[in-house]
C-alpha cells in the first residue's frame, strides 16, 4: 500500500541526499524547518501557524534598598591654642597653659540608602536539548519508510532492525536547507545582570558638647601653688557627611527551563530497505478528518514530542514547565570609611576656688578636632526577579497530529480466523 504524501517521516542525514538512492520518492518538507513539533488533543486539526518564540526575556527585578547598621565616631581634641587666664585675686597674672580634651564618642545614627534596580540581561535561547531532522514526505508511490530513515513508536517492544535513537532530546526541523543530525540546546539556562549601585543619603549627627578638660595650670602671684582647672566643654557641630560603596553584582541562578512534553520512542529504520511496521507513528499536518486509511490519530496530549531515552519511558514520561523563574543573591554593599568634619564654639565658663581667694577662669581658646574614621555595615536585602511571560520556555514551534498505522487484515486471513476454508 501506497504511503499518502502528507505523512511525515524524519532523516537525519544531508539535505542532498532527497530524492536519489533510497530517498528517490521522498522530498522536504519545509513546512516544519527551523521548528519543534507539539501534538494536538484528541480530535483536534494540526495548526502550523508559528508560535513560541526563539529566546525569552524578564522584565527588570523590582527595586530593593539595603539597610544599615547603627553607626558612631569619636571626637577628640589637639592641644589648645591661645591664653587660659589662671588669677588670685585683682594680682593675679595670666598664665598661658595648654590643655587638651579626651577623646568622647559621638550619638549612634542610622544613615539611610536608597534604593535600586537591577536589569535582567535578556535573550536568552529557548532551546530544549534538540536533534535536528528534516521531515520528508513521499511522492505517493513509496510502500514504506525508507532506510536509514526515522519515525516514531509507542511500544517498548521494537520492530525487527529498528532501533531506538535520539534519547532525552527533541527532534526540530533543520534550518531552510540545513543538513539533519545537529544537537545543541540545554535543559537550564541563566541571565546576568550588570553590576549596581545604592546612592547613601547624606547623614549627620546630632551637636554634643565635648568631653571636659582635666588640666592643672601654675599660678605666677603664689609660685608652686597648683589650681585645677575646673572641666570646661565646647558645643561641637557636625557637619554632613555622605557615605560612599562599592558596586555590587547580582549573580542570578540558573534554572531548569523545558517546554511541557511528553516523551515517545524515535525508532530509527536499520533494515537496509523501506519498512513500515505496524504501529509505526507519522506526522500529520492537516485536519483530523483527513486522516488516510489505516492511520489514526495516536493520543499524545498537548505536549512537545521528547525523545524517550530508554524502556518504560514512552507515552508514560512527562514533564516541563510553560514558563519559568529565577533567583538571585542578596544586594549587601560594602561601605567605605567615613569621617566628619567638625567645629567647635568658644570653652564654657567655669569658675572655681581653692582657698579664700583663688577663682580660675577659662577663656576664649581653640583645638584642632578630629574625627575618627567609621565604616558602618550594610543588611543584605533580597532580590526577586520578575517570571517570564506565558508560555516562556516554549521555542518556536507548530502543533501537529501523531497519526498510527494499524496494517490492514487481508481477506484470507480474516476468513482464516472465522474458521473458514482450509
Amino acid at each position: 500500500m501506497a504511503l499518502d504524501g502528507n505523512i511525515k517521516f524524519m532523516y537525519r542525514g544531508a539535505n542532498a541526499d532527497l530524492g536519489g538512492g533510497a530517498l528517490a520518492k521522498w522530498s522536504r518538507d519545509t513546512n516544519l524547518d527551523g521548528h519543534y513539533i507539539q501534538s494536538v488533543g484528541n480530535g483536534s486539526d494540526a495548526d502550523l501557524t508559528q508560535r513560541g518564540a526563539a529566546n525569552h526575556n524578564h522584565t527588570d527585578a523590582g527595586s530593593h534598598t539595603p539597610t544599615i547598621n547603627t553607626h558612631r565616631h569619636n571626637s577628640s581634641a589637639g592641644t589648645s591654642t591661645g591664653t587660659i587666664m589662671v588669677a588670685e585675686g585683682p594680682d593675679g597674672m595670666p598664665d598661658n597653659s595648654t590643655h587638651s580634651h579626651p577623646s568622647k564618642a559621638g550619638e549612634y545614627k542610622v544613615a539611610t540608602m536608597q534604593s535600586a534596580s537591577i536589569t535582567v540581561n535578556n535573550s536568552t535561547d529557548n532551546d530544549p536539548p534538540y536533534t535536528t531532522v528534516i521531515f520528508i514526505k513521499s511522492d505517493g508511490t513509496a510502500d514504506g519508510i525508507p532506510d536509514q530513515c526515522d519515525a516514531f513508536f509507542a511500544s517498548d517492544t521494537l520492530p525487527t532492525n529498528w532501533i531506538r535513537v535520539c534519547g532525552n532530546t527533541y527532534p526540530k526541523g533543520a534550518g531552510t536547507g540545513a543538513d539533519g543530525g545537529g544537537t545543541g540546546g540545554a535543559t537550564s539556562h541563566s541571565h546576568t545582570s550588570p553590576s549596581h549601585t545604592h546612592t547613601q543619603n547624606a547623614h549627620n549627627h546630632t551637636a554634643s558638647n565635648s568631653s571636659a578638660s582635666s588640666s592643672k595650670f601654675t599660678l605666677e602671684a603664689n609660685a608652686g601653688t597648683r589650681a585645677s582647672q575646673f572641666g570646661h566643654t565646647h558645643d561641637l557641630t557636625w557637619a554632613n557627611a555622605t557615605l560612599t560603596m562599592t558596586a555590587v553584582t547580582t549573580t542570578i541562578n540558573s534554572t531548569t527551563t523545558e517546554p511541557v512534553y511528553k516523551k515517545i520512542n524515535m525508532i530509527h529504520n536499520d533494515n537496509g530497505a523501506e519498512s513500515l511496521p505496524d504501529g509505526i507513528i507519522g506526522v500529520w499536518t492537516s485536519t483530523n478528518a483527513s486522516i488516510p486509511t489505516n492511520w489514526a490519530q495516536y493520543e499524545h496530549g498537548v505536549n512537545f514530542i521528547k525523545c524517550a531515552n530508554g524502556a518504560g519511558e514512552s507515552g508514560v514520561t512527562t514533564g516541563g514547565e510553560a514558563t519559568h523563574t529565577h533567583t538571585a543573591s542578596s544586594c549587601q554593599p560594602t561601605m567605605r570609611g567615613h569621617t566628619h568634619t567638625l567645629t567647635a564654639g568658644s570653652a564654657s565658663q567655669n569658675d572655681g576656688s581653692s582657698g579664700s581667694d583663688l577663682t580660675v577662669s577659662s577663656l576664649t581658646h581653640t583645638h584642632t578636632w578630629t574625627c575618627s574614621s567609621t565604616t558602618p555595615t550594610t543588611v543584605a536585602a533580597s532580590i526577586t526577579i520578575s517570571s517570564c511571560s506565558s508560555e516562556a520556555n516554549y521555542p518556536l514551534y507548530k502543533r501537529i497530529i501523531l497519526i498510527k498505522y494499524t496494517t490492514p487484515v487481508s481477506a484470507s486471513h480474516l476468513l482464516a480466523s472465522m474458521g473458514v476454508g482450509g
